[in-house]
């Protein structure tokens, strides 16, 4: 899911990529599984 990083609730930089969340939860999910969630690109 995009993230407009002016509205985004949190962020986190991972594998030189700043990923933008919409929720506390939603970055809390990310970083308990990096490798499941970094892997993937947004083609959207």
């Amino acid at each position: 899911m995009p993230v407009d990083e002016r509205t985004a609730v949190a962020s986190s930089e991972y594998g030189g990529a700043k990923h933008m969340f919409c929720s506390e939860r939603c970055l809390k999910r990310f970083t308990a599984q990096l490798e499941q969630y970094a892997d993937k690109t947004y083609s959207g």
